[in-house]
């Protein structure tokens, strides 16, 4: 499933400074100038991709 940036979502949120390496921030700007968003915006749906995925694959198979 490819990684889709969502628009402003007005879900509870909760304040957390975290620190990047200067390669993915870079990264993360050129994104969110492509996509015409915020960098927290693009970090934000990176983040909700990554846990999807790894509940997505802890989901036992079904036959």
């Amino acid at each position: 499933m490819p990684l889709e940036i969502h628009g402003v979502r007005r879900d509870p949120s909760v304040y957390r400074s975290i620190y990047l390496p200067e390669r993915l921030i870079e990264a993360v700007e050129r994104i969110a100038w492509r996509e015409n968003v915020s960098v927290n915006r693009v970090i934000v749906s990176m983040i909700a991709f990554g846990v999807e995925e790894l509940e997505r694959a802890e989901e036992p198979l079904r036959p």
